[in-house]
């Protein structure tokens, strides 16, 4: 499927200029991976809302079973529980 993209000309230069340095095949790629990306991110918020409500429910760590339960309600792309754990401030993954 395509779709049609209207951007203003700094943008479409500033995205140019990432295709040229970051070497690129086009600008599609570019776009393409950074929509990507921006889905992985907007899934770690929600995964990371979900933990924290069962972290606050318990007034606990979140263990990791629990992460791993709500990494497998589809949220795809998500690293590990400790990699998540330690970027994101949760302390240790414990297990119970």
């Amino acid at each position: 499927m395509m779709i049609t993209l209207n951007l203003e000309d700094e943008f479409l230069k500033q995205i140019d200029k990432t295709v040229k340095v970051h070497n690129y095949a086009n600008r599609t790629e570019l776009i393409r991976e950074a929509l990507r990306d921006k889905l992985v991110e907007v899934q770690q918020r929600q995964i990371m809302a979900a933990i924290k409500a069962v972290q606050k429910a318990n007034k606990t760590h979140v263990t990791k079973e629990e992460y791993e339960a709500v990494r497998k309600q589809g949220y795809w792309g998500m690293p590990p529980s400790e990699e998540l754990f330690r970027r994101v401030g949760l302390g240790d993954v414990r297990k119970r």
